[in-house]
């Protein structure tokens, strides 16, 4: 069965591919599984390769980075973490989701930033797109 076709950069799967490593950040057990704590990074691997996958999807892409950004907040890797934000930031201004930047984005850069003691900071990013 053909595809319909959708607007450039955009695949029908897209949503789905988009929303694995969201629902992988907040699984259940989650942060631990996540993190790889007992499997070996499982969590950021798995948002490589979901960003890999999602080659051309912009929102999969950004996605995939501010998971793992997340993740990384979540281990202390702060620099790494706001570089990963910027790089799905950029992504998502390129193709105007000011809704994704407002939220999903905000809310995992906020709860990053309050792990690296900046509340202010977190307010700040919040405010931002609101």
């Amino acid at each position: 069965m053909a595809e319909r076709a959708g607007p450039v950069g955009h695949r029908p799967e897209g949503g789905a591919i988009g929303r694995q490593p969201v629902d992988l950040e907040r699984q259940p057990l989650g942060r631990e599984v996540a993190l790889g704590h007992q499997h070996g990074g499982t969590g950021i691997r798995r948002c490589r390769e979901i960003f890999e996958r999602a080659q051309g999807d912009r929102k999969a892409m950004s996605t995939a980075l501010f998971c793992q950004a997340g993740l990384e907040a979540d281990l202390g890797r702060f620099d790494e973490a706001r570089e990963l934000f910027a790089r799905a930031r950029a992504l998502l201004e390129e193709v105007s989701l000011p809704v994704w930047l407002a939220g999903a984005l905000a809310q995992s850069l906020g709860w990053a930033l309050l792990l690296e003691g900046k509340p202010a900071v977190a307010e700040a990013e919040l405010r931002r797109d609101y």
